[in-house]
């Protein structure tokens, strides 16, 4: 079964005494030690031998105290992050050069490079204070709650109120979660909420579980209530209560957290909290969050985004800066803002429908942060070379194309035209792709009116977009192609039904019947000899497979519409080059054998992006429901609506503008994003390195 690794960077843990927190030092103890040192070294000036005596066993009786009482306050470790990345980073090398470089919210470079002589925040790929990257929550007085689906709403437990430790904790939706409000009085309500994993108590019970395990009859409640604790990790999570002030007619939510209260209006987004998750009395994370509420059915809801590591504070473990202190340095210019690298609620939108209302004043405040920080940066005369990023236009087509795209299965026309405020203009929410362009436009008058005779702007896109109407599941497809077989018989023979056979991360899949399978957007693997731990191709035969799936992708029509759903199919040699595309034993780490183009308005399917198939029960000879791959292609009705991945490049072109004459080098005919580091590290006198896919673009 392959194991690929998804994502820029890998969770790792590390020593706490190696983490950034600076109690990791322990200075305590060595502080009272240097303290007492002082006071003997008083009392011998003074000549009080008794002195010297008493303050002796003060001292390491002092030290002692607290010694034992520091000892287990920290964790032994916590998480950290390595970098998913081979090659050095285009501001690495300026900085190698000795070039001044400042970048905020820079894709895909968390953790941070250390500078010497730069700056620079993380961007896309950065996580939130839960160690995630979208762990948003909902807070609701409704019992069920209905949005892409019904769900039934569970309590925020913690260990010192939960029933029992077997009792569930919260509803599970797609990234988040959804948490029902208990009543504690007329228009009062409770809940917690959740910070990190608690890494102190989590090592406990894990000790205490493992103990027990050499003889569970010793104690078999505690031994039950330590397994049922490992399983429902929620309740070994850090966490702080919440009360809510608030019945129906309210026009707002008192929400009060940590010692502050915000009255909240619905239908508004509050100001950032500042909240310590403590661990224990010695050690606490901090971390920034935001509410938005609203009324919902009668019911109050409150939408919390997902903890962002803390600015001023980052947690152990953390590297959203370089220098450390940059992240904490702009908060306190600009005011607190978001760290998460992919700001802006998506992910909450399309899993649990979080109203229009709340994503375009979610998308209105990250705008206003980071041009707050593009304006700090164009105060600042240190830097030679700025990159800066905002995104907001990507999130907006992401989840409003339904409403600008009248032959989206989503579209509905009244909807399309229902009206909101936006950036201080009343827009229709069909406009909404239109209105952030034309917001963009004004930031970029904005920087043109500020540059220096001389100085160079690029504004750089590395995709357009397409409206993303239908979904093709690959591991379907391959099902019916006879490529991948689903294991849906047990061992005894005996059919299974669909809800035996689990239908995500490849679990579904008879390794020892499959030749190919299909994880990410677009890409299929083989199930290789040699790699796959059941690998049924061999080498030999790998070219053969593959351009029989090929031709056939090649020939898919949609069954509903008649057209051609994918344009061009790839083979991993012909797109990729250097020394990271092909697998390392053991491990697939490389490319995919092929990746696929669709043609606009179709992209893979959600559950084939993490490995998963869509099966409906089909009736057997003995009238028995047995598994089966359901249909392949079919409407898209997540209010993710707009993509790029997976979609023709012509299709989905990005943009390359410069206020200076620039002209393509030899042997390119078209501008392109791999244009921007060569150039960059041109216009800096930098020699851009010999490994690049481009050269520098030729200007005067």
């Amino acid at each position: 079964k392959p194991t690929p690794d998804v994502g820029f960077q890998e969770m790792i843990r590390v020593p706490f005494d190696r983490s950034s927190d600076p109690l990791a030092a322990t200075w305590i103890p060595w502080a009272l030690f240097g303290f007492s040192g002082v006071l003997v070294l008083l009392a011998v000036v003074l000549r009080r031998r008794i002195a010297v005596v008493v303050l002796c066993l003060f001292g390491g009786a002092v030290n002692l105290w607290v010694g034992v009482g520091l000892q287990g306050a920290f964790p032994q470790q916590v998480p950290s992050w390595n970098s998913l990345m081979h090659a050095d980073e285009w501001w690495v090398d300026l900085d190698k050069a000795g070039i001044p470089f400042r970048g905020q919210g820079v894709i895909v470079s968390y953790p941070v490079d250390t500078l010497e002589h730069g700056q620079i925040l993380a961007g896309l790929g950065a996580p939130d204070a839960k160690g995630g990257l979208n762990s948003w929550s909902i807070y609701t007085t409704a019992a069920k709650r209905t949005g892409v689906r019904e769900r039934i709403v569970e309590p925020a437990w913690t260990l010192d109120d939960i029933p029992n430790p077997g009792s569930p904790v919260g509803t599970r939706a797609g990234s988040g979660q959804i948490f029902r409000l208990l009543e504690d009085g007329p228009g009062l309500w409770k809940s917690h909420l959740y910070g990190p994993f608690n890494e102190v108590v989590g090592a406990k019970v894990r000790e205490e579980f493992q103990e027990l395990s050499k003889n569970p009859s010793a104690n078999l409640e505690r031994y039950q209530e330590l397994r049922g604790l490992q399983s429902n990790r929620s309740l070994l999570t850090t966490s702080i209560p919440m009360s809510v002030r608030w019945q129906p007619g309210d026009a707002a939510a008192a929400i009060r957290l940590d010692g502050v209260e915000q009255e909240v209006p619905l239908g508004q987004w509050s100001s950032f909290w500042r909240v310590s998750f403590p661990w224990n009395r010695w050690f606490s994370t901090s971390a920034l969050i935001r509410f938005w509420a609203e009324e919902r059915d009668g019911e109050l809801e409150l939408f919390m985004t997902p903890p962002q590591i803390d600015p001023k504070n980052p947690q152990a473990g953390t590297k959203i800066s370089s220098p450390a202190g940059f992240a904490g340095d702009l908060a306190e210019r600009i005011g607190d803002f978001e760290t998460l690298g992919w700001a802006c609620q998506n992910m909450a939108m399309k899993d649990a429908s979080l109203s229009d209302a709340a994503f375009l004043g979610d998308i209105e405040f990250t705008h206003g942060w980071r041009f707050r920080m593009l304006q700090d940066a164009f105060e600042d005369d240190s830097w030679k070379a700025l990159f800066h990023f905002f995104g907001t236009p990507d999130r907006i087509c992401h989840m409003m194309m339904r409403y600008a795209d009248p032959t989206h299965p989503q579209y509905d026309s009244d909807k399309a035209l229902a009206k909101y405020s936006f950036f201080g203009e009343e827009i229709t929410v069909g406009d909404s792709v239109n209105a952030i362009y034309r917001k963009m436009d004004e930031v970029v008058g904005w920087v043109l009116d500020r540059l220096n005779p001389g100085d160079t702007l690029l504004i750089v896109s590395d995709h357009g977009f397409d409206s993303f109407r239908r979904e093709v599941s690959l591991n379907n497809w391959l099902a019916d192609e006879g490529f991948l077989k689903v294991k849906n018989v047990s061992g005894l023979g005996t059919p299974l039904s669909k809800r035996e056979v689990s239908s995500s991360m490849l679990r579904y899949v008879d390794w020892s019947n499959t030749q190919a399978y299909s994880m990410a957007i677009g890409k299929i693997y083989l199930n290789l000899a040699g790699r796959e731990a059941t690998g049924t191709v061999s080498r030999e035969d790998a070219a053969s497979v593959l351009a029989k799936i090929t031709e056939r992708l090649l020939e898919l029509r949609d069954p509903t519409t008649g057209e051609k759903i994918v344009s061009r199919v790839s083979r991993r040699e012909e797109i990729y080059d250097g020394p990271w595309w092909q697998e390392r034993p053991g491990r697939l780490e490389g490319a995919a054998e092929l990746t696929l183009d669709f043609v606009p308005g179709y992209r893979a399917a959600w559950t084939s992006t993490s490995g998963g198939i869509r099966l409906v029960d089909q009736e057997t000879e003995s009238g028995s429901k047995q598994a089966v791959p359901g249909v392949a292609i079919y409407d898209n009705l997540k209010l993710w609506s707009g993509d790029h991945c997976g979609v023709e490049a012509a299709a989905v072109q990005g943009i390359f503008f410069s206020n200076r004459q620039m002209k393509l080098p030899a042997g390119d005919s078209f501008f392109d994003a791999t244009h921007l580091a060569p150039t960059v590290l041109d216009l800096c006198g930098v020699v851009a390195p010999t490994d690049y896919d481009r050269a520098p673009l030729l200007w005067d």
